[in-house]
């Protein structure tokens, strides 16, 4: 018992020590993608210590107790006795083992799978706005004055296709405004996201206009006096044309006559939120003091070049202020960074999960090859080919893992299709997802313990029976 418990706690705190060198070399990796400050020295990391002290001799005695307190049980002379040293009945821990550690390394494999499929969702979604291609910087109160030369000056380069202003980014809007209109039942008034848009804002990002117009420079009254709504707002307003419909915009930066407004346009429904949200009514109108960023549609051919342009225009109008831009296509990747994340992170632990089983697993393989090399040797004599004692080696196995799937399958499926339920916008989540990764832990397995069945099956049979 001595040695068996000696030999497992000396592994244990080998790999104690293998654990730390592995965590001090990956942690600044991990600090970077995270966005954390962890540290092993940290104070705040005490309860860490604790529990590593305490974890690795609990590890170390619950890995060698079973051989230290089974193996030591054997009578000796039944033990030296040819061919009654194996156990009658097998031990069902083993295979408890292989079928725990899988159905971990499947449930992480149909997270990934799923993570990705979403991820690739939100890449793909069309969110009824172009994205692509277009640079944005925010706004200062010297460029704002100034806004319509600075917009004639940029449309003037080459490589410029538009340029416009509004108070948020199009598809991160977090503000809420009260409305009312003639002919609404309730009197209490409705509560809609809104945004304050520039000239040529829905040309900028494509936004297709389905009623009506969109704002116009030529008409001077669009500035104070217009709003262009969604088709979701229009949905709920229910008049089959909406266009010169009075809307009362309840804002306390607009005094009471410049509250209300006319419907000029619809444009399509787009998401204003993350995916997150379901599309909700929308109304834009102009208010030039609110805009804080400045959007500008360039010409993909060549970038960097229009890039310069747009700097050293930039720095003509207001040289005061540093040029610091970033591209719509990229703020709108940021909106899910935790989700890639977590897509990354079930990559990592699901690849250490996998790898971890077919350490297991190989390991068990060896063993049980070795404990039927005489079985295999008279089978052989006895005329069976190599593919029939691959088969009769594979087939134990390849039974532990389906039964690992029966186990993870279900289980991942309720916890990503709940993860997948705060999203008001996903993919579905079929069997497909599940069944490769079901087949690809099967697979992993299968080439896991096909070297050690190849071995045995290619065995000379006289090496094994030799001493019989």
């Amino acid at each position: 018992i001595k040695q068996f418990l000696g030999e497992s706690l000396l592994l244990s705190y080998l790999a104690l020590g293998l654990a730390l060198i592995l965590v001090h070399s990956v942690l600044p990796v991990f600090n970077t993608f995270s966005g954390k400050e962890l540290s092993l020295t940290s104070g705040a990391l005490d309860y860490l210590t604790l529990l590593v002290l305490i974890v690795t001799p609990v590890t170390g005695i619950l890995a060698g107790s079973y051989p230290a307190f089974h193996l030591s049980a054997f009578r000796p002379a039944i033990v030296l006795k040819s061919g009654s040293g194996r156990l009658k009945g097998r031990s069902p821990f083993r295979k408890i083992l292989v079928v725990f550690q899988f159905s971990i390394s499947i449930g992480l494999i149909a997270a990934t799978l799923t993570v990705s499929k979403q991820l690739q969702f939100i890449r793909d979604k069309d969110l009824g706005l172009d994205r692509q291609d277009v640079v944005l910087f925010m706004n200062n109160p010297d460029l704002n004055s100034r806004f319509t030369a600075f917009k004639n000056a940029l449309e003037a380069e080459s490589g410029i296709i538009h340029v416009t202003a509004a108070a948020q980014r199009p598809m991160a809007v977090g503000q809420s405004v009260t409305i009312g209109w003639d002919g609404r039942e309730d009197d209490q008034n409705f509560v809609v996201r809104y945004t304050m848009a520039d000239y040529d804002f829905f040309e900028t990002f494509n936004m297709e206009i389905v009623e009506g117009r969109s704002f116009s420079g030529i008409i001077t009254s669009d500035a104070k006096e217009a709003c262009v709504i969604n088709e979701a707002l229009k949905e709920i307003i229910g008049e089959d044309s909406v266009l010169r419909k009075q809307i009362y915009f309840n804002h306390p930066e607009f005094s009471e006559p410049d509250r209300y407004v006319s419907v000029i346009g619809v444009v399509k429904d787009f998401h204003s939120e993350s995916l997150y949200n379901n599309i909700r009514p929308f109304i834009f109108r102009m208010h030039r003091p609110f805009n804080q960023y400045v959007f500008i549609k360039v010409d993909p051919m060549n970038t960097q070049d229009t890039l310069k342009r747009i700097e050293s225009t930039f720095n003509r109008f207001t040289p005061e202020y540093p040029f610091a831009y970033e591209f719509l296509d990229q703020s709108y990747e940021s909106l899910y960074q935790t989700e890639k994340q977590l897509g990354q992170l079930f990559k990592v632990f699901g690849a250490f999960a996998v790898f971890i089983s077919c350490l297991g697993l190989f390991g068990l393989a060896s063993h049980t090859a070795e404990q039927r090399t005489k079985e295999i040797g008279i089978r052989k004599v006895f005329g069976a080919n190599i593919s029939s004692i691959i088969l009769l080696l594979s087939k134990q196995f390849t039974k532990w893992v389906l039964l690992a799937n029966v186990f993870a399958l279900p289980v991942a499926f309720i916890m990503m299709n709940r993860w997948l339920g705060k999203f008001a916008y996903r993919v579905h989540l079929g069997w497909s997802i599940f069944l490769l990764a079901g087949f690809t832990a099967l697979f992993v397995a299968l080439a896991t313990i096909g070297y050690q069945a190849v071995r045995s099956a290619m065995a000379n049979p006289v090496d094994s029976l030799r001493f019989e």
